[in-house]
């Protein structure tokens, strides 16, 4: 937009390389040689079956990892896309998929035939179950819904 209105690829750089973006937005993060992509900003459908894309596509060698929660707002087709956010999840060539939470969360490990799943109450007992089975090299995305809370999971596994 800043070149369409004049503005010279210097400026437009200039302001980008200075932009602050909010916190939980694809943010790598390394705890205890975990690597984790925290998006736990925020989710819909769309943006969970591209977090689940980069997870599958990062490289590394070590294990793939999905912690997701629930997808608010998403009113009558909730469970139809929770579902559909777990079908894809069992698509992909990852190790496994955790999920966090009530109802919502479950319907998508529920959906991901075929892939290891596990469904936790709360981030507490996610985090430990993470602090447990993870090893260094590892890959682990965070996502869910701002009221998921799912950067949680984080705090929890740092605290180890």
């Amino acid at each position: 937009m800043g070149w369409r209105y004049g503005i010279s690829p210097a400026d437009i750089a200039d302001a980008l390389s200075n932009a602050k973006l909010t916190g939980g937005r694809v943010e790598p993060k390394v705890v205890h040689g975990v690597r984790f992509i925290d998006d736990s900003y925020n989710a819909n459908p769309d943006s969970m079956i591209a977090g689940l894309r980069t997870l599958a596509t990062l490289e590394g060698k070590g294990r793939r990892v999905a912690v997701l929660g629930r997808m608010g707002e998403l009113g009558a087709i909730a469970e139809a896309e929770h579902k559909r956010v777990g079908e894809f999840a069992a698509s992909l060539d990852l190790t496994a998929l955790c999920t966090v939470g009530g109802n919502e969360a479950e319907w998508i490990s529920s959906a991901a035939k075929g892939l290891h799943t596990r469904h936790f109450p709360d981030h507490a007992a996610c985090a430990a179950h993470l602090r447990e089975v993870l090893r260094e090299g590892d890959l682990v995305l965070l996502k869910g819904s701002r009221s998921a809370g799912m950067e949680k999971v984080l705090t929890h596994f740092q605290a180890s």
